[in-house]
């Protein structure tokens, strides 16, 4: 299960609808001292927000247990899953109005999983004056140079991660490209 996928994995299953409604599924995987519980029937859907920070690059167990009228006692299987953490890729430069849609915006690949949580980003000109402020970056309300010149820009991003934050801090260059 890689963490970069945008759609949750879909590839653990005990068996097939034949098995009907009347046996009961329960997916499970221990992370730390915590249990973590998903929904599903006989196929679990599992994505990265599904698991607790700690869970990332780690092995796990993920154990499906079955109980129905044949089996009193239940059967386990368990699959070894690790749950990889996204790699955060800053860019260093974009291109506003030379690449309409494409690199037109400050987009940090690897972002989608902390977006909900509260990312902070400040951007400061070459002289230290604060250009843009989010309390809540996201690549849909990336950072476009609106109002900016060409030229080099500092910045600080801090992903709310646990148990301490961690703190990105670069420069990016903005390129006009008027043609």
């Amino acid at each position: 299960l890689a963490a970069a996928q945008a759609e949750p994995f879909e590839g653990f299953s005990l068996g097939s609808s034949e098995n009907g409604p009347w046996a009961d599924y329960l997916w499970f995987t221990i992370c730390g001292s915590d249990t973590v519980f998903f929904e599903g029937s006989e196929t679990a859907s599992l994505s990265f927000e599904s698991f607790p920070e700690l869970c990332q690059d780690m092995p796990l167990e993920l154990v499906a247990s079955i109980a129905n009228a044949c089996l009193p006692n239940g059967e386990s299987h368990v699959f070894d899953v690790t749950v990889g953490s996204c790699d955060v890729l800053i860019p260093n430069v974009f291109t506003p109005e030379s690449t309409p849609g494409l690199n037109d915006k400050f987009r940090i690949a690897g972002l989608a999983p902390w977006e909900d949580r509260g990312v902070t980003m400040a951007i400061y000109d070459r002289w230290g004056n604060k250009v843009f402020e989010s309390d809540a970056y996201t690549n849909g309300g990336a950072w476009t140079g609106e109002n900016a010149s060409e030229g080099v820009y500092f910045y600080t991003m801090t992903l709310p991660k646990e148990p301490e934050p961690e703190v990105y801090k670069g420069t990016v260059t903005l390129i006009r490209g008027n043609n």
